[in-house]
Order: C-alpha cells, then structure tokens, then sequence
C-alpha cells in the first residue's frame, strides 16, 4: 500500500491559460534558470521572448540547455474555400506524436515516459496544437486533393478525441515528467440568444465539448494577471481566478496566490517559485 505522503511528490501537471502576449511562453524562462531540463514542444513560435528572458537575466549560456521542436504546417489558401490549408501533407500533429516517444535531440532516443521529474515537457499551445490535429484528421479523410479544405463535424470529433488521448496519456502513471499545457482562454456559454448564458472560462483547445472536459487531466490550473500597460506592465502567475475570469485549481494548500513572472522588462523567477512549492 502506497503511503499518502508520497502523491506529494508526484509531478506537477498543468494549464497556463490566458490571452496571447500575456507572458505565457515567456515564463519558462525561470525553469530552464532554475536547471530543469526543459523540452518544448513549439506550435505556436513563441520561443524568441524565453531567449530574451535568459539573456536579461545574465544566463545566456543556460539558452541551449533547452531543448525546442517546432511542429508547425506550412499553410496555403484554398481557392474553394478560401479557408487555410496545408502546403502538401501536413506532419504537424503526427510529428508530435512521433517525438513524445522518441524525442529528436535526446542523445538516447528517450521520450515522455522515460523521463523524470528534473525535465519538464511543456506544450505551446495547445490551442494551436489542436489546430495541427483538425488539419491531421482532415488529411486521413482524403481532403485536400480536390476537395474544399473544410473541416466537417466529424473531423473535430476525430481532432478532439486526439487531443483528450494526449491528456490522458500524458497525466496517466507513466509519465513521470512534469507536464505544463500553455493555452488561451475561451468562454463558453449555453443557449442562444435571450437564454444565452455564461457557462465558464475554461482552456481553449477544440470546441466547447472538450475544452470542458481536459481540467479533468491536470492538478492545476493557473492564469496570468497583467498590472498596468506598455512595457512597465507587471505580470503575474495567478493560481486564483482573475479579471479574465476562467476557473483556476492547485493541488496543494501551500501556492501562493499569485508569482510575479515580470516586473516591467525584467524577468522573475514566478514560475519556478511555483514549482519550489509545489513541485
């Protein structure tokens, strides 16, 4: 019988949900500092600001202790549709999935579930990375090759189902490695138009259906709470709900209720002050 202690000591899985230009990315800056050895899987092109942040810091040299994948699809515009499609096949999402098994750079071929709890994978976003995986299941579907690039309903319950399995799979027993999911915020509501009604925040993904369903899969979710404007705004990691009202979680009583990430252009150690309590 295990001992109740020891789920304290389990690997930190999480959300960074809040709007783009927020400081999401840029906080990972404060693990690679802190000596984490952090893979970044990178949807979204937001690593430049993470080499700034280490550079102000005076920790150049901690840059390429990092490692970053890019998973991205090269897009065209379709003449049918006038929709964005892939420029040929798209390798985005089965490249990903590809890499959480045997990352590229790992000198011993090692993936997600070889890892252990000084690495930390984080995900960036997963609001684009669920993008990568509707132009996936679109592609299977034989779309694309004269036919309008339009998703239909059953591609997003493919793409969805995709996505909830990462979530799975990533928060199951295996994976031993600390997991953060960056995303935006996406409010959902129920009904239309007089009985419309706010139903939540919650993590953008794929649609309403699972962006309810994957808070389920992490122990904590976190947002950003930007105080003031322009470039002397400061930037908080905030484990309580803020103005962009989405609901926040932590698995242990001893989070503060908010790390600072920047204090105007001088980055903060938020995030790994975070992981120092709760990790």
């Amino acid at each position: 019988m295990a001992k109740l202690s020891a789920s304290s000591r389990e690997p930190i899985k999480a959300i960074i949900a809040a709007e783009s230009s927020t400081g999401k990315s840029g906080a990972l800056w404060s693990l690679i500092a802190a000596g984490f050895k952090v893979k970044i899987a990178n949807f979204d092109k937001g690593t430049p600001i993470i080499v700034s942040a280490l550079e102000a810091a005076g920790m150049a040299d901690k840059v390429d202790t990092a490692s970053v994948e890019s998973f991205t699809d090269p897009l065209v515009r379709d003449k049918i549709s006038g929709l964005a499609k892939p420029r040929g096949t798209p390798k985005a999402w089965s490249s990903f999935m590809d890499a959480l098994n045997k990352w590229p750079d790992d000198p011993e071929g090692k993936g997600a579930g070889d890892w252990g709890t000084d690495t930390v994978l984080a995900i960036d976003s997963i609001t684009m990375a669920g993008r990568a995986a509707l132009r996936f299941a679109m592609h299977m579907d034989g779309f694309g090759k004269g036919t309008p690039w339009k998703p239909q309903l059953g591609h997003y319950g493919t793409a969805m189902g995709q996505i909830e399995a990462l979530f799975a799979t990533l928060y199951g027993d295996d994976v031993n490695c600390h997991v953060l999911y960056m995303t935006h915020v996406k409010n959902e509501f129920t009904g239309e138009g007089k009985d419309k009604e706010f139903i939540g925040a919650f993590p953008s993904s794929l649609g309403q259906a699972l962006n309810i369903v994957i808070p389920r899969y992490v122990n904590d979710i976190l947002t950003v709470k930007v105080v003031g404007k322009g470039p002397m705004a400061k930037r908080y990691l905030s484990t309580v709900p803020t103005q962009n009202q989405i609901l926040t979680k932590t698995r242990d009583l001893r989070a503060k209720p908010e790390y600072m990430l920047a204090d105007g252009k001088i980055p903060k150690m938020g995030l790994a002050e975070f992981f120092a309590d709760c990790g």
